[in-house]
């Protein structure tokens, strides 16, 4: 399969490019110098993913022909040569299209969702992460240099870029056309809370952005904070909880000695502690697969502690009571 990435120097386009390499696609890349306006039809793809944009919120309100002429006018003729050729096209929307009217650089994420041919996904992006490589602009990164110029009362929905490459991975031979959120949004909680039999109501994150966002933490009195576990070290949580989940799961500690089985039943034990009665522990794993070779030894260690875990949102999770 050859696959066509624009942008691929980019943020996001750099890793979906890597990656995709990696396992094995043939894989062309446009972005600066070239210019995608230039993008010729002289090249048969099997998939076209289509990152290439600016993406500067507030660059766009002092700069909104620029953003108009990059991100809409030269997206055309990607667009039309997909819609020729009926090649799948996987494009780069954003969240900001779900109040598209507000500033100039959502305004053209919108258009390109009208632009797009029919086998097309527009991906409304959330708010995308990594531990390195953020662009000057992105609010992680000022977060990280002490740049921020602005505060917010937003609750935002953070994904990490290596989730941005599974979802778009899954989406390279599945069949959904149309608009697709990437985030991991309170709505994929509740379903896997409602998948376990029980009942969870709550406001859904990626399709009532009109909702304050944090409806979703006063309607459950939630309780959020990041916990570093050391191997073989107590945990004294803030009070005793219904409900306790673990997300971004790694299977070592924060100075990168290994969990085996034994630490991963320690930590259960610990968390029990601060559990009331029937309470729930959800641990989100980060495995993807159940098969060898994919399985290496770390993860294997969680499962000789825990068994099989069940499929969650976007990985597999274990669920346990307190009886």
């Amino acid at each position: 399969m050859k696959i066509l990435v624009t942008g691929h120097k980019g943020f996001i386009g750099s890793h979906v490019y890597e990656h995709l390499t990696q396992i094995g696609y043939e894989v062309d890349g446009l972005d600066r110098p070239d210019d995608i306006g230039d993008f010729k039809d002289d090249k048969m793809y099997s998939i076209v993913i289509h990152l290439a944009a600016y993406a500067a919120l507030r660059d766009s309100v002092k700069n909104p022909d620029k953003f108009w002429e990059n991100n809409v006018v030269k997206s055309q003729p990607i667009f039309d040569y997909c819609r020729k050729y009926n090649i799948r096209c996987l494009y780069a929307s954003s969240a900001g299209a779900h109040g598209w009217w507000q500033n100039p650089y959502a305004i053209t994420k919108k258009m390109n969702e009208i632009q797009a041919p029919p086998n097309s996904v527009g991906m409304r992006f959330f708010n995308v992460w990594a531990e390195e490589g953020s662009r000057d602009d992105m609010l992680y990164r000022m977060l990280q240099d002490n740049t921020a110029q602005y505060l917010t009362r937003h609750k935002r929905d953070w994904i990490h870029v290596h989730d941005v490459v599974r979802a778009i991975c899954y989406l390279i031979p599945d069949k959904f056309r149309g608009v697709l959120d990437i985030g991991t949004g309170a709505g994929q909680f509740i379903k896997l809370c409602n998948a376990l039999g029980h009942e969870a109501e709550g406001t859904e994150v990626q399709k009532r952005l009109d909702d304050p966002v944090n409806k979703i933490h006063t309607h459950y009195d939630l309780n959020l904070f990041e916990l570093k576990v050391m191997k073989n070290e107590y945990i004294t949580l803030p009070k005793k909880y219904d409900v306790i989940t673990a997300f971004r799961t790694q299977f070592n500690d924060i100075r990168g000695i290994e969990f085996n089985s034994k630490d991963w039943l320690y930590w259960r034990d610990n968390m029990f502690d601060f559990l009331n009665t029937n309470g729930q522990i959800l641990l989100k794993t980060n495995l993807k697969f159940l098969k060898p070779p994919r399985i290496g030894k770390l993860q294997n260690e969680i499962m000789k502690a825990f068994g099989k875990p069940i499929l969650g949102w976007n990985s597999y999770t274990y669920h346990f009571t307190k009886s």
